[in-house]
């Protein structure tokens, strides 16, 4: 591919990342339809499930062990693990906790599972303080562009 090629596809690249973002950013809770909040919010249980049991195994407990030496700043409550740490960790940790459970919720007929962006979501929406409908949507135009 020459360099011109290449530029075009990272312009086209670019365009289209912008336009994803525009739509996750400016998606309402009002947009979407009743049966698929009530999937995202069955989905979100799933997750936070998935992140408990997973903090439990033994991948979990050494994550939290490694948390808890990390002294991150204590903005948010880490699943499972009784302490306070940063977003960044939390969102590390809980993603890892949900994997570390296997109770992967890949859906059909899109194979798009959840597990890859729901955990990273409860760590920042406690931070912002987020309420239930803001969760929802952001839950739900993050799988919707997945």
């Amino acid at each position: 591919m020459d360099t011109t090629a290449a530029a075009r596809t990272v312009q086209g690249d670019t365009a289209v990342t912008r336009a994803l973002s525009k739509y996750v950013v400016e998606a309402s809770y009002l947009d979407f339809p009743q049966e698929t909040i009530e999937l995202t919010k069955a989905l979100l249980l799933k997750t936070v499930t998935g992140m408990l049991v997973g903090s439990k195994e033994p991948v979990g407990r050494r994550l939290t062990r490694y948390v808890a030496a990390s002294r991150g700043s204590p903005d948010v409550g880490l699943v499972g693990g009784g302490l306070r740490t940063s977003v960044d960790l939390a969102a590390l940790a809980h993603g890892v906790f949900a994997h570390g459970s296997e109770y992967e919720d890949d859906q059909f007929p899109g194979m798009v599972g959840t597990y890859w962006v729901y955990p990273a979501i409860f760590p920042l929406a406690e931070h912002l303080i987020s309420d239930g409908k803001e969760i929802i949507t952001a839950a739900a135009s993050c799988w919707e562009v997945a």
